[in-house]
């Protein structure tokens, strides 16, 4: 049987150098993370029903700025979520809102 248990953890403190921007944004949305280690790097956008509507991701290396920049003019004026997670392990998740 699939396990839908969700598992609610705090934001990861080695991410504290995740940043987003424009907030509120209406033409694209920017995310940054300053990688201490070699990672892959996962940016998802979440619609509040949990679903992803947009993910961007690469290879990263130690002391990167890794950024991504995503295309938000089909998307409704709304609140939305940003998670960006490491494959070495940690998260975070800011939310933005995009309005027109």
């Amino acid at each position: 049987a699939y396990d839908r248990t969700v598992t609610v953890t705090a934001n990861d403190a080695a991410l504290s150098s995740f940043a987003l921007g424009p907030n509120p944004a209406s033409k694209v949305l920017r995310t940054r993370v300053q990688l201490t280690q070699n990672a892959r790097v996962t940016c998802a956008l979440f619609n509040l029903e949990g679903e992803i509507v947009q993910q961007q991701q690469r290879q990263g290396v130690a002391g990167e700025l890794v950024e991504f920049v995503f295309d938000l003019t089909q998307m409704a004026s709304s609140p939305y979520l940003a998670r960006m997670q490491l494959s070495t392990g940690g998260q975070r998740v800011e939310p933005f809102v995009v309005r027109r």
